[in-house]
């Protein structure tokens, strides 16, 4: 199981930085999870810290949101705390919580921890971001192939 909840704080950083990096000059330089915890028995908490490089000004990325699915079907929901990313490269430690979907029993997400293969998720992802100038730009990305982050 903690194999699983590793893969999915992970994920949601390079999700949080991949994404941006495509469009706002961001860029993850390393990550490496920091804590990960039970928050219930479908859902958890975890913290990864982060160097992030950003050549752009300072940015902010607010309601920052992901869903996973697993062969089609939705598995789990994760959401990260609002974080402004300063010019420069610099350390963050990143929040994050993620919570397996209706549907989706702790049995299943164990079973797929023991089972996993990356071809077998995809991601949606959205986040707004905030320029120093007040303005905003939504970022929406669907269906991505989990392997795209693994393999980065």
């Amino acid at each position: 199981m903690k194999r699983f909840i590793a893969i999915f704080v992970i994920l949601w950083v390079s999700m949080l930085a991949s994404d941006a990096q495509y469009y706002y000059g961001l860029s993850v330089k390393s990550y490496q999870v920091s804590s990960v915890r039970p928050t219930g028995l479908r859902s958890l908490k975890g913290s990864v810290t982060a160097t992030i490089g950003n050549t752009a000004d300072t940015r902010s990325l607010r309601n920052i949101t992901a869903t996973i699915y697993r062969k089609g079907q939705r598995f789990a929901n994760g959401s990260c705390d609002n974080v402004t990313i300063h010019h420069g490269t610099q350390k963050y430690i990143l929040q994050g919580r993620f919570s397996l979907a209706d549907g989706v029993s702790t049995v299943d997400a164990i079973l797929a921890a023991f089972s996993f293969h990356a071809s077998d998720y995809t991601i949606d992802f959205s986040t707004t971001i905030i320029h120093p100038n007040g303005t905003k730009d939504h970022l929406v990305r669907t269906d991505i192939p989990l392997s795209m982050y693994l393999h980065r």
